[in-house]
């Protein structure tokens, strides 16, 4: 039996709709044409932005999957929090490359 994935597009061509073997992930975009909701079967993913758009936090079932933070005025990811309390933080060098990752497990009490 041949099974067949069915996509639908928005004016702005992104992907809003996959359907397969009769489920379907629907996806939704804000104002700015950002990514803000995939609603699954059984799980919805919610993404939160800065106003640079940058991508501040992503949510899962509303339980926060990764925080991220960002230098001011659009700069440099510093860190990201994760969901699991592991954190990564980032330093830069003058070339604004990458130039050291601290990865961090907080200890839960």
């Amino acid at each position: 039996m041949e099974q067949t994935t069915n996509y639908t597009y928005n004016f702005n061509e992104q992907i809003t709709k996959v359907e397969k073997n009769k489920q379907e992930t629907i996806y939704e975009y804000n104002d700015n044409n950002t990514l803000s909701k995939i609603i699954c079967p059984n799980k919805e993913y919610n993404f939160i932005y800065d106003e640079f758009l940058n991508t501040k936090e992503v949510k899962a079932n509303n339980q926060v999957l990764v925080t991220n933070e960002y230098e001011e005025n659009n700069g440099n990811l510093l860190s990201s929090q994760y969901g699991n309390n592991t954190s990564i933080a980032y330093t830069y060098d003058e070339l604004d490359k990458t130039s050291c990752e601290i990865k961090l497990k907080k200890k839960k009490c």
